[in-house]
């Protein structure tokens, strides 16, 4: 597994580089996992009807859905998060008019969790032998991030900071874990809409 901490990044980050340094390093640890004997048992004894070419296709589908989580840009997801808060919706409630008007709101020692959970399917002659599970977990508090929020849409995020904590795991196996604090993307201009009900 790998554990890295930090007090601070430079600028926002993917998944990967925050967990590995480098998107292919976490793809190498996942097919390392699964062909050093790490799969669940019912992969290990069912598994074995797959040969080589089988195998192999397991851990390309495999590689292809980490690629697509190491991929994960954090800034975004948290920008992303924001917009699902109930005072962020009271907002563009209010400044959809008529007539528009626009808000500055303060998010401050706010919490955002995004959680994904891709599957493969191990399957031999249409009969399934194990499903691997990865799951992938971000937890940001926020610190001093504001947003303006304009006729009905979030339009600007006006940066501030978030201590992150990032987990990966591949069928309950702890791959990767990162902790430390990343800034928030100043993102001007951005139009997100903010959606009738939020977070509270």
């Amino acid at each position: 597994m790998t554990t890295t901490t930090a007090t601070a990044t430079t600028a926002p980050r993917t998944v990967g580089s925050l967990l590995y340094g480098e998107r292919a390093d976490g793809e190498r640890q996942v097919r390392r996992q699964l062909e050093g004997g790490g799969f669940a048992a019912a992969f290990v004894q069912g598994g074995a009807g797959l040969g080589t070419v089988g195998r192999n296709a397991v851990l390309d589908q495999v590689a292809q859905a980490v690629t697509n989580l190491l991929g994960l840009d954090v800034g975004r997801e948290v920008v992303a998060g924001i917009g699902k808060y109930q005072e962020v919706a009271d907002a563009a409630r209010r400044t959809a008019g008529p007539p528009p008007s626009s808000e500055v709101l303060s998010l401050a020692s706010r919490r955002l969790t995004s959680v994904y959970r891709p599957v493969v399917d191990v399957e031999i002659d249409g009969r399934l032998v194990h499903r691997l599970h990865l799951e992938l977990r971000l937890v940001a508090v926020l610190h001093g991030v504001g947003v303006i929020v304009a006729d009905g849409r979030i339009t600007q995020v006006l940066g501030g900071y978030a201590d992150v904590e990032v987990t990966f795991d591949l069928d309950s196996v702890r791959l990767g874990e990162w902790k430390g604090a990343t800034p928030v993307p100043v993102t001007a201009p951005v139009n997100i809409a903010a959606p009738a009900t939020g977070l509270t």
